[in-house]
């Protein structure tokens, strides 16, 4: 019927003889334990997923600035004011 059950099996001493003498044998109901452990692990699938699309939108604009100031160092050594101004022109639109 859907449900599920975790079976415990215990042998039942009797001490005063020190003998087995049969078996406990308990069912208990695990199937909400299971629901909220399938719901536990789409939660985290979620959020896996979510902090891998925001680790990748802010990385790449700081990838982005990155190769920017590259390029602004490179230009600044080489004393291309043109090209200077247009990494500056570049850096401000993004």
């Amino acid at each position: 019927d859907g449900n599920w059950f975790q079976m415990n099996v215990i042998p039942y001493v009797e001490h005063e003889e020190d003998r087995i003498n049969g078996v406990i044998i308990t069912f208990i109901d695990i199937t909400r334990r299971l629901h909220a452990i399938k719901e536990l692990e789409k939660l985290n699938s979620r959020h896996q997923t979510l902090m891998f699309s925001l680790s990748h939108d802010l990385r790449q604009p700081i990838a982005a600035s990155t190769l920017l100031a590259d390029a602004l160092d490179q230009a600044h050594k080489k004393n291309d004011v043109q090209q200077f101004n247009s990494w500056i022109k570049t850096l401000k639109q993004s």
